[in-house]
């Protein structure tokens, strides 16, 4: 029985059932998570003991996020811009194709506005430069089978996926800026 869980004295209301206690199960995760924050920075870790704590426990936490490139490349984000600005990256950016545009403006999102973000959301920002992705389903079917991976599900609002960018992503879009 060396392979069986620990359980904790109380049922599940719902279903009248063992549970396994969350604690434990977490335990065996920590070697790869402190391997995976070693050197990060403390706003990161704050983000990263954050969500483990809501992953643990199933609660959302009011907690700060950390900004995408410090928690996924372990270096400082772009200085905070306003969403004016957003069209002169965009130009900046010299993106071509909806995919390489959904990218950019995931980007303005997520690590300039440290926010999650929905094709939805992209959508709407790209509108403020004119531009309207085709099908913003398969434009995101498209980002999220990409080797290596440039965004990763970062939850879900209602029905909507939100995404985060991955530090293949950030760097990708990185290149694309001049300077």
């Amino acid at each position: 029985m060396a392979n069986a869980k620990k359980t904790i004295g109380y049922a599940d209301e719902a279903n009248d059932q063992q549970r396994t206690d969350p604690v434990v199960e977490a335990r065996g995760y920590m070697p790869a998570v402190l391997k995976a924050v070693e050197g990060a920075s403390t706003e990161a870790l704050k983000h990263v003991i954050a969500s483990l704590h809501g992953l643990v426990y199933g609660t959302e936490t009011s907690a700060p996020r950390a900004p995408a490139a410090t928690a996924a490349a372990g270096a400082g984000a772009r200085p905070t811009q306003t969403t004016s600005d957003f069209p002169d990256f965009f130009n900046s950016a010299n993106a071509s194709s909806n995919p390489e545009q959904a990218l950019v403006a995931g980007y303005w999102l997520s690590v300039v506005q440290d926010q999650n973000f929905s094709s939805g959301d992209v959508n709407k920002l790209l509108k403020t430069v004119s531009v309207s992705l085709l099908n913003p389903s398969r434009v995101f079917t498209t980002l999220r089978r990409r080797s290596p991976k440039v965004l990763f599900k970062d939850g879900d609002r209602g029905p909507a996926h939100l995404y985060r960018l991955t530090k293949d992503g950030i760097a990708e879009v990185e290149k694309m800026i001049p300077g």
